[in-house]
């Protein structure tokens, strides 16, 4: 049997789902949309923060899941943060040399919300469902084949799709990228990180947190039952050793990698860690075809803008198919063009920026290291560059913020 609808997009994570979402939600569209993911289904999401991936969700962002209608559901146990301090190993985030964003320069009411990834998916799932969106789990993709005005997709499961727009966001390994015959460029930073949440003996107000030891960033998250979310970029070596030591050692170790600048870290959740890369699609867009998310770029996690560029994707992708000069079609090619030329300028400056300061602190000599705490304290006292990188990473008009002031 097969079956006709206007866009599959193929990937549950949440940026897949917020394509989904975004796409049904289109005004002056009335396109039907599927969404297939090879995996199984989310299971039910606990009051409690129990889930270990989280992300820093952007203004922008956020402002996509509320347009979507998901934003409620999550609200609850979102932590806004309304600052953000980021040191050197040899300095401390409240001494000179340290950089402090705050809200309140960029004339907003918060720098972003750090919740769990599985909350958002839950929240869109629910979406999802009250907007008809067909969903289906389990469903393996097999081939793709180009088919006049359709994509044709035939799954393991021998169910067939015919397709007008098909959008891949089924992550770094994307198996749509792959039947599309778009390679991937790949850099593999040699980093592990380690993810877990802990208790600390100072409260986190709101504040996200960052220290750049030799051996790689940690970042310090702050979630909503008051606990911190800890990514920990090092060594493989390293990361094997915190992964597999004491909660008490571990806690020491987290204390001494972040200067106690949260005083005692305590470890309070299992831990889990995934290896650090960087890569880029060579193309986002083929006949009736787009990747958005991980499938078209994947970054190093020191300034937690992932997910942030992913749903970035979703905001361009709506707005230039809704720009289309044909709006009953969906893969309209110049449409998909556009797109695709826009994300992926944008995707590879942000993965040049956190390369070059990738490779700024993991230098261990004096002289860099000198270097790089003058460079923080002189860019810590020039407020329109830090506010502009603020506005940058927010996802926010500039123009729209200042003139706000």
């Amino acid at each position: 049997m097969v079956e006709d609808t206007d866009i599959v997009v193929v990937g549950a994570g949440m940026v897949g789902l917020a394509a989904a979402a975004a796409l049904a939600h289109a005004e002056r569209r009335r396109w039907r949309v599927c969404l297939v993911d090879a995996g199984e289904p989310l299971a039910p999401v606990a009051t409690a923060i129990q889930t270990l991936r989280v992300s820093a969700l952007s203004p922008s962002s956020l402002g996509l899941l509320a347009g979507v209608g998901a934003l409620e559901a999550m609200e609850p146990m979102a932590q806004p943060y309304r600052d953000m301090r980021v040191w050197d190993a040899s300095g401390h985030p409240f001494e000179p040399g340290a950089v402090h964003f705050s809200a309140s320069d960029a004339a907003h009411p918060t720098l972003g919300s750090v919740v769990e990834n599985d909350r958002v998916r839950a929240a869109l799932l629910n979406e999802l469902a009250a907007c008809g969106v067909d969903v289906h789990f389990n469903k393996r993709l097999d081939k793709l084949r180009l088919e006049r005005r359709y994509q044709r997709l035939n799954f393991a499961d021998g169910t067939v799709l015919k397709s007008r727009l098909v959008v891949a966001a089924d992550g770094s390994n994307s198996v749509t990228r792959r039947l599309l015959g778009i390679e991937c460029a790949r850099k593999n930073y040699a980093q592990s990180a380690l993810v877990c949440h802990v208790t600390s003996e100072l409260a986190h107000e709101a504040t996200a947190w960052q220290q750049f030891n030799p051996g790689g960033p940690l970042a310090l998250l702050p979630l909503a039952d008051g606990r911190i979310s800890i990514v920990c970029s090092n060594t493989p070596q390293r990361v094997s050793e915190l992964c597999n030591g004491s909660d008490a050692t571990l806690g020491d170790s987290l204390t001494e990698l972040s200067n106690a600048a949260l005083g005692r870290l305590q470890p309070d959740s299992p831990r889990a860690s995934f290896s650090l890369g960087a890569a880029q699609a060579t193309r986002y867009n083929g006949a009736r075809t787009v990747l958005i998310g991980d499938a078209a770029h994947r970054v190093h996690p020191l300034a937690g803008q992932g997910a942030n560029l992913g749903f970035a994707d979703v905001i361009e992708l709506v707005k230039q198919l809704g720009a289309s000069s044909d709006s009953d079609d969906p893969g309209e090619a110049r449409a998909l063009q556009r797109y695709a030329r826009h994300r992926r300028r944008e995707a590879r400056q942000t993965i040049v920026a956190l390369d070059g300061l990738q490779r700024l602190f993991d230098g261990e000599s004096a002289a860099l290291r000198q270097f790089r705490v003058r460079g923080m304290r002189w860019f810590d006292s020039l407020p329109l560059a830090k506010r502009a990188a603020m506005f940058a990473a927010m996802g926010v008009d500039a123009g729209t913020a200042i003139a706000a002031r």
